[in-house]
């Protein structure tokens, strides 16, 4: 696709157009770029300002809490006006007042393993901007699997630490940290405190690490993690490399084995969760035997289609999936989605089921928990 940067951007972008290592190559680069960001909080402010102000031309928030008060003194796009709004659409606003050539979508969900892949699918470069460990090492495996750069800092007290995982090949966050700490040991921001200084310096360092990124102006963090404080002006930079034993980025895995792994590190359970959702094998199996119409649609992205063979009666990616799709208006039956891992086809039925009277189920464990058994054509 043609982006052209125009007369009234080249003006609002002219102070770094004139760095050396800043050019119109550059500043394009920016406007073509999808970033998402994870979190909207004290980090996700100042990266989603910086990043706008800049040019960076698509960026997605993801965040399901809204403004409150105590929030203000550090998440400074917000005002006493926005308390209990959503914060991903408030920053979303925000940003497009800051630069209004920027496309601000707002994802108002909680970030899980049933939408991690959907929505990073969708981007270039994650930002990881959240403030619980639960949610850093679920940005940490997801990226591992896609095979997109993390840009990652974390903030306590007066510290703070900065780094890019999954970079080119380069280690993830595992392979420096294995597991996240106990709960206990690991407070937020509303338990240990923390000033906007902290937040503000370490979202602006995360922006300009997905500048960089982006523009491949200079050399980003790879293999390094930086840590600074702010009350004594302490810098340390700490190298480390791949783990050949990381559980999530181990090159020996296959991509089941990842998978499997995957699954098991952020499982929801699918018969727990809505049974009235999800078909297994043995389903279809008897569907089969007893005439009973329905029908396959993978809702693999085009990306994925090469992971492993599958054969069904329409493909119609996730990213596409709707009640005005035309292929979708064919069909009259039951509809059973299936993905790789058997959670977009979860997430996809869940929705499409409050959009339509027609029934729409969730292959059980998706097309990667195929064994040769129950392969389709023998079913």
């Amino acid at each position: 696709m043609s982006v052209n940067i125009d007369d009234d951007e080249l003006k609002r972008y002219a102070r770094q157009l004139r760095l050396p290592d800043m050019s119109i190559v550059a500043q394009t680069r920016l406007k073509k770029a999808r970033v998402l960001i994870v979190g909207a909080g004290g980090l996700g402010n100042p990266v989603a300002i910086s990043l706008a102000a800049a040019g960076t031309g698509n960026i997605g928030i993801v965040d399901d809490d809204t403004v409150e008060i105590s929030n203000l003194h550090r998440q400074t796009a917000f005002t006493d006006n926005d308390i209990g709004r959503s914060k991903s659409q408030a920053l979303c606003e925000y940003i497009r007042k800051v630069n209004p050539y920027v496309n601000a979508t707002p994802y108002d969900e909680k970030l899980t393993i049933l939408n991690a892949r959907r929505l990073f699918s969708q981007y270039e470069i994650i930002i990881d901007a959240c403030d619980n460990f639960e949610t850093r090492y679920l940005i940490n495996d997801t990226c591992v699997l896609l095979k997109k750069p993390n840009v990652s800092a974390a903030i306590f007290n007066h510290e703070g630490q900065l780094s890019n995982y999954v970079l080119n090949g380069g280690p993830c966050l595992r392979c420096l940290f294995p597991e996240p700490p106990p709960a206990e040991l690991a407070p937020n921001c509303a338990e240990a405190g923390v000033l906007n200084t902290l937040s503000n310096t370490f979202g602006a360092l995360q922006a300009n690490e997905a500048i960089k990124l982006i523009t491949a102006s200079q050399k980003p963090l790879n293999g390094e993690l930086v840590h600074f404080n702010l009350s004594n002006f302490e810098f340390n930079k700490l190298s480390f490399a791949r783990d050949p034993h990381c559980k999530i980025c181990n090159q020996n895995q296959s991509i089941r084995q990842k998978v499997s792994l995957y699954l098991s590190l952020h499982q929801i359970d699918q018969d727990d969760q809505s049974p009235a959702h999800v078909w297994t094998y043995q389903t279809l199996r008897n569907k089969f035997a007893n005439d009973e119409p329905f029908t396959v649609v993978d809702i693999r992205e085009e990306n994925e289609l090469g992971d492993v063979e599958f054969q069904a009666d329409y493909h119609i990616p996730y990213s596409e999936l709707s009640l005005s799709n035309r292929s979708f208006k064919k069909i009259k039956t039951p509809v059973v989605f299936c993905c790789l891992f058997g959670k977009n086809s979860l997430f996809a039925a869940m929705k499409m089921n409050t959009l339509d009277s027609q029934k729409y189920y969730s292959l059980k464990g998706g097309i990667l928990n195929l064994t040769e058994k129950d392969r389709w054509d023998k079913i």
